[in-house]
């Protein structure tokens, strides 16, 4: 009997020796968890490289860790004249030391190696360097080919930055599209000067002059230079060549804008498209098209009466996704995600690569997109971030990854990442 008693209290001890190990090692291993959790998105470290044209920086290049496919490596032109063959960069270097650049052309297919070398035509600044690049007479005028930018910065791995080149006979047709559309869009913001522009404009029964999310050649005048805003532009626009010949071409303006109401301060980013046709006496507008969206601020009252005040926006492009009991609310604007618990008014940043507080040139960039696959009664949500990683530890890769984000906590933890 006695050692019956004993047999029992022995494994009670035991039993409680488990519980209270495993007590010890569940709250090592969580906090060992939220602490890489809660650890803070890194900020951006890579330069960027310009490609100038007449005296104007085009094309914005962000570096990639990864050599990836050719074809897919950018979306932009870089002009370049057929009669001196010599392609002029800038490299904004955010204090990185650069220890070499090298360059390699190839074929749009990315398989045919048609020259490669070091950057040896190179002027070091402490935060700009100037390079250019005398390509050889093996290319093909009017042919797009693929400039890869090799930069080996102190304490990293090589980064490739990427454009597509083409040599143009006559050079002088981009620049004059580049200031055409530059031009345009200054006149944009005072009515008298743009008054010029009636010539270019097709304003018809086709635009739509209900919103000024969506701007294009058949709006009205008084939509095309924002009617009764107040806006503001606070940058100079990047400028981005998508497409040029001998006929026709196409550029890109993006900025941002500042909108002044009565009851607050907006900000905006805005895209402009210019379709253009060389002529031989003017520049012919094809299409024109731009697009205006909210910046949003969760400060402040932005959900009342059931409503959320996003500003100017695209309804067809927002994402809005919200909980099975309908009390928490999450949506994407410009590339971030934000969560509104609709019971207590409260709005949460939940994942964005723009830091406010930073300001930093390098965070701004629409080369990423955000899906919202679940969110529940708590708030915790469940997304995917796809393509460019402007910073944190994938930083310069290109790739998919799935977050969940613990409301609770307060924290976003990475899943997976390809």
């Amino acid at each position: 009997m006695l050692r019956s008693v004993i047999r029992v209290i022995a494994k009670i001890i035991y039993a409680i020796l488990v519980f209270v190990l495993a007590l010890f090692l569940s709250d090592r291993l969580m906090n060992r968890e939220s602490a890489d959790m809660t650890s803070e998105m890194g900020h951006a470290t890579f330069p960027l490289i310009y490609a100038v044209r007449d005296g104007q920086r085009i094309n914005c290049m962000r570096g990639t860790i990864l050599e990836t496919d050719y074809p897919l490596v950018c979306d932009f032109v870089t002009p370049v004249d057929a009669a001196t063959r010599r392609v002029e960069l800038q490299i904004d270097t955010y204090s990185n030391h650069i220890e070499n650049v090298s360059y390699e052309v190839r074929d749009t297919s990315g398989e045919r190696l048609i020259e490669n070398g070091d950057v040896t035509d190179i002027s070091m600044g402490s935060e700009l360097a100037t390079l250019g690049i005398a390509l050889k007479d093996l290319l093909l005028t009017e042919e797009e080919y693929i400039l890869r930018v090799s930069v080996k910065c102190t304490g990293k791995d090589l980064i490739y930055f990427d454009t597509r080149i083409k040599l143009c006979e006559d050079i002088s047709k981009a620049d004059e599209m580049i200031t055409f559309a530059l031009d345009f869009s200054d006149k944009t913001f005072d009515k008298e000067e743009a008054r010029t522009l009636t010539t270019y404009l097709e304003s018809n029964e086709e635009g739509d002059n209900t919103t000024f999310a969506k701007v294009n050649i058949h709006s009205s005048f008084s939509q095309i230079t924002w009617g009764s805003l107040a806006v503001q532009r606070t940058e100079d626009p990047q400028i981005y060549v998508n497409r040029i010949n001998p006929y026709v071409g196409c550029v890109c303006l993006t900025y941002p804008l500042d909108l002044n109401n009565s009851m607050s301060d907006e900000k905006y980013n805005i895209r402009e498209y210019y379709y253009v046709r060389f002529g031989t006496e003017r520049m012919y507008l094809l299409d024109y098209e731009r697009t205006m969206d909210s910046v949003f601020s969760p400060r402040g009252n932005v959900y009342s009466n059931n409503k959320i005040s996003l500003g100017i926006t695209d309804p067809d492009a927002l994402q809005i996704v919200e909980s099975p009991d309908g009390n928490m609310l999450s949506f994407v604007k410009e590339n971030a995600l934000y969560l509104i618990d609709t019971d207590q008014n409260k709005t949460a940043v939940v994942f964005s690569f723009y830091d406010e507080e930073n300001n930093d040139p390098r965070d701004v960039y629409d080369g990423c997109g955000i899906r919202i696959l679940s969110v529940d009664e708590n708030g915790n949500i469940r997304f995917l971030v796809r393509g460019y990683m402007n910073r944190g530890i994938h930083e310069g890769s290109v790739g998919i990854a799935c977050y969940y984000y613990n409301s609770m906590l307060n924290t976003v933890e990475e899943e997976i990442y390809i």
